[in-house]
């Protein structure tokens, strides 16, 4: 009876943060968890990805950071959910080299990436013009046979569009980028509809801005070939 009722209140417990993280009840939320001390109830990793994301949502990264950090502390293993949950409130800061670091410090720890912690930090480096780097981690990705969520990246490409802002060099790189993708979709109808669309977007913005038709007619070349 003791085990179900401590089954049942971890269950209330991690269900009530929940709740409170989703309607941006964070001080609540976080006085929910402290208030587990005491109470013989432990919490678990899924209530540490709830506590964190709060935090991050509402702009408290450090907060967020020393509770990340608490995990192993409290006899837990950080799981690939909770270094994603970090690792995406690091990127909405823009700290782009701690979000890095973060994933190596992951994969030391022996804790294996998945397709969407990659998708998480393609997308966080694109949305930062980090193309380099993001073509490095969406390369990474293909040769571990995981394929992106092409909407959520893509989304992220086309945004960058918008301020018309990029050289020949950045705009080569979101080049590859499509390329890349359209390649981990061949055969699908959904990969030539988007890669149609970076394609155009990024037509769009050289015209407009480096009016250099020729650079863009030799791109679109070597990504046909």
């Amino acid at each position: 009876m003791k085990t179900a009722q401590r089954f049942l209140n971890e269950i209330t417990y991690g269900t009530s943060l929940d709740g409170l993280c989703k309607n941006g009840k964070i001080v609540e939320e976080v006085e929910l968890f402290e208030s587990m001390d005491g109470t013989g109830i432990l919490a678990n990793v899924e209530m540490y990805h709830i506590v964190i994301n709060g935090l991050c949502r509402a702009c408290q990264l450090e907060n967020a950071r020393e509770l990340f950090n608490e995990i192993p502390n409290e006899g837990l293993v950080p799981d690939v959910v909770a270094y994603n949950t970090m690792m995406a409130g690091l990127f909405h800061h823009r700290q782009f080299l701690e979000a890095k670091k973060l994933f190596i410090q992951m994969e030391g720890n022996g804790c294996l990436p998945n397709s969407r912690i990659y998708d998480t930090v393609i997308k966080g480096f694109i949305e930062g013009k980090e193309t380099e780097t993001a073509l490095q981690f969406l390369r990474r990705m293909r040769e571990r046979k995981f394929v992106p969520m092409i909407r959520d990246v893509v989304v992220a490409i086309t945004g960058k569009f918008e301020k018309l802002n990029m050289n020949i060099t950045v705009a080569a790189q979101f080049l590859k980028i499509g390329c890349l993708l359209t390649e981990s979709y061949s055969g699908t109808s959904e990969s030539s509809i988007f890669a149609a669309i970076i394609l155009i977007r990024l037509s769009c913005g050289l015209l407009l801005k480096d009016d250099n038709v020729e650079a863009l007619e030799e791109m679109l070349k070597r990504a046909a070939t």
